[in-house]
């Protein structure tokens, strides 16, 4: 397709373009923040690296900091929740006859997320939250999300709000999922409609003493819960009754207060927010759960990481006496973690306990804090990864990432574009220039030489091609051109990534056979030992699998090259965490495309201790490739494909701008089909030039500036819209040639 680099003609126009566009940009926003909005927009934290909010992370404490987004999920009484949606992060209407205003109908959750050193996000346990809200809501008389909804809704809300997820170390991201009645009932009645809602903020320790110990006071007059009460489950009506009696203890200097059971006053039960333990010797017992105490899942966590150690757990009835007697106590739940006490007063009796490196509590405090940061492995299956580079890999087809654009997603498109941008300005174009059609560096300089700087990859090999279609060579010269290369991501990119990358990069359309490919638009079979019914552009296949063996450059295909290269740095790290990341632009594409079909069809990303590599490909404006089969069966074999493109450029739109997959099923045996997820890039811009709208280098320019959609609504000066293939009728059609 059209050439990727800009040549000289034209880089006084993307200059122009450029500036004109800056300018809009700032008068955009700051026109856009004279409308008033229903829902706030996000913070004003800016996007610091990309990776993080721009925010001092070295005083958190557990303060409400305000987010980019929230989720929402509303149902009617006798319903079930459906569908939710992510919203800017800010206000929310209520009916002044709300049932959480009026009769307190509702609960809420906690969990938190946890960045871990390779850039993973983790959520602990947070289908055992689900499961208690539950529980809680059919005491609380309302509609729950299931399961999956709410884990599902807590990973959305994680994702979006990733830039604030603390860096390791440095905290956590706080979730609080919210179950109440939100339509109107002036009664003592349940509410007739209900709102799920999650928002986020990041949170350093609970209390201000941080993980120092805390000193306690028992409350004997005051009480938070009574049998047959809402104290076993997480209702909001159990939270505002503890303030007094919490006030009048942190006027005196205690950290918080120990509320005893409300019937017999000598039996403990819990903190004002957290389950508590005691130690004595090799014996740890904590208050039996028998509806007036909450079954913390960090309490329950914690009871099966000391079981694993050999301590022996009771789960009891707790005199004060054994309180006063024990060696140790410590405070447990999703807010405090694992939190030693110092000393508890009980009617002016102060007892003190063992504290520092060597208390139970702290032996616990690390297991639990290395499982739920990704520290320590994790043989109880409790972590979740909300976030990682799978994620960015397409595990979950990129929902959730692309509107709004996930900033991380954005920073690994523009690398890859950039790895296929290099194919073009490594390339040797010039008819008169000696060694024309090959790569002007050598693998060991590549990227310096370009002066990208230290983009972490070390290239490998390259990349040959040439056409096989034999009467176009009495006419011009099929030698083989450079076309691409394979390289691998060094140690220590890989450690920040996660694993290690090989990442395959294409060419686009540069000399006369490579335009005559272009325009091929029969289709053939993929191979003659698969499904003959499985076919793409004949152009774009006599390219990938041409060879001449009289040229020691294609001997071999760009097919057998790509094959061999790959099986050989897979047997190379055979005990790493790898993937394989294909990029290309316009013809580049489809050479990605391809190949990420071959590599998965012979299995070549399965190891030798039979672990599946993950394929995913990286597609910028790039045109369709195969029929409907080829699509079916590309999704079969797993391959994750996205597909980068200007909204102005009408190369995604061939071959076959007409006979194509929109086309009715009984139409469609002729026609070509997309495969993978679309992104598109816009701007308001008015370019007449066509080769403009499909310059790879004009389409990284939007996504380098692009991050306004995140911050500021405005007047459509530049938009990003997503949009997923759909599986409808019209490409589950059964006849494709």
């Amino acid at each position: 397709m059209f050439r990727g680099s800009i040549k000289a003609s034209k880089l006084n126009q993307l200059t122009r373009f450029n500036a004109l566009f800056t300018k809009i940009r700032h008068y955009s926003i700051l026109t856009s923040q004279a409308h008033s909005q229903s829902i706030s927009e996000p913070n004003d934290y800016g996007d610091g690296d990309g990776q993080y909010a721009n925010f001092s992370w070295d005083n958190l404490g557990f303060n409400f900091i305000p987010t980019d987004y929230m989720y929402m999920m509303k149902c009617s009484k006798g319903e079930n929740f459906s569908q939710g949606n992510l919203h800017r992060c800010g206000n929310i209407e209520l009916s002044p006859a709300s049932g959480i205003l009026n009769n307190g109908q509702g609960l809420f959750e906690g969990l938190k997320a946890y960045r871990t050193d390779d850039g993973c996000l983790l959520l602990f346990r947070p289908e055992q939250n689900a499961l208690r809200m539950k529980i809680g809501a059919e005491r609380m008389c309302m509609p729950a999300p299931s399961v999956e909804q709410f884990v599902d809704a807590v990973k959305q809300t994680v994702i979006a709000n990733k830039r604030w997820v603390p860096p390791p170390g440095k905290g956590s991201l706080y979730v609080r999922p919210l179950l109440m009645g939100t339509g109107p009932s002036l009664g003592a009645a349940p509410a007739s409609e209900y709102t799920f809602l999650i928002y986020a903020s990041p949170v350093g320790s609970y209390y201000k003493e941080g993980m120092k110990p805390t000193h306690l006071v028992v409350e004997d007059k005051l009480h938070r819960a009574f049998p047959a009460g809402t104290g076993a489950v997480k209702s909001i009506t159990n939270y505002s009754p503890v303030f007094k009696a919490q006030n009048q203890a942190k006027t005196k200097g205690f950290s918080d207060i120990l509320f005893l059971d409300a019937v017999n006053g000598k039996y403990i039960e819990e903190v004002s927010s957290c389950n508590i333990f005691i130690v004595k010797e090799n014996v740890i017992s904590t208050p039996e759960t028998h509806g007036t105490i909450l079954n913390g899942v960090t309490r329950r966590s914690i009871i099966d990481i000391a079981r694993s150690f050999g301590y022996q757990v009771e789960e009891r009835v707790i005199p004060v006496e054994d309180l006063l007697e024990a060696d140790e106590v410590f405070c447990t739940g999703t807010a405090v973690v694992v939190n030693p006490v110092g000393s508890i007063t009980y009617k002016g009796k102060r007892v003190e306990y063992k504290t520092g490196a060597e208390a139970t509590s702290q032996k616990l405090y690390k297991t639990l804090t290395g499982i739920q940061t990704g520290v320590i492995e994790d043989k109880m299956g409790w972590v979740q990864p909300a976030y990682c580079w799978r994620q960015i890999h397409g595990e979950n087809d990129w929902k959730g990432m692309l509107g709004p654009m996930d900033p991380l997603l954005r920073l690994e498109l523009i690398r890859y574009g950039e790895m296929a941008k290099a194919c073009y300005d490594a390339f040797k174009s010039s008819r008169f220039c000696k060694n024309n059609g090959s790569c002007k560096l050598t693998t060991s300089d590549f990227f310096e030489s370009l002066k990208m700087g230290n983009p972490g990859y070390e290239v490998k090999s390259y990349l040959f091609a040439t056409s096989k279609m034999s009467w176009w060579g009495k006419i011009l010269s099929t030698k083989a051109k450079w076309i691409g290369y394979v390289a691998v991501s060094n140690d220590e990119t890989s450690k920040r990534l996660g694993r290690r990358d090989i990442a395959i990069a294409w060419r686009g359309t540069e000399t006369l056979f490579e335009w005559i490919a272009d325009f091929k638009y029969s289709l053939e079979p993929i191979s003659a030992d698969q499904d003959p019914t499985i076919k793409v552009e004949s152009g774009f296949l006599h390219l990938y699998t041409g060879k001449d063996e009289s040229c020691d450059d294609s001997k071999y295909s760009a097919r057998e090259q790509i094959l061999t290269g790959v099986k050989k740095l897979i047997q190379m790290y055979p005990n790493e965490e790898l993937s394989i990341s294909i990029t290309g632009h316009s013809l580049g594409s489809t050479l990605a495309i391809l190949s990420a079909h071959d590599i998965v069809e012979r299995g070549l990303n399965v190891t030798d201790n039979s672990r599946t590599v993950p394929v995913c490909v990286f597609s910028f404006s790039g045109p369709r490739v195969g029929n409907v089969r080829f699509k079916k069966k590309l999704e079969g074999l797993g391959v994750k494909v996205l597909r980068i493109v200007n909204a102005k450029d009408i190369v995604p739109n061939l071959p076959r701008i007409i006979c194509n997959e929109k086309l009715p099923k009984l139409l469609m045996s002729w026609s070509y089909s997309h495969v993978g997820v679309k992104l598109i890039l816009g701007h308001e811009i008015k370019c007449y030039n066509p080769i403009c709208a499909h310059n790879l280098e004009n389409l990284l320019c939007l996504l380098k500036n692009d991050n306004m959609h995140q911050h500021h609504s405005f007047s459509n000066l530049f938009k990003l819209e997503h949009k997923q293939q759909e599986l409808d009728d019209q490409e589950s059609c059964t006849s494709e040639s």
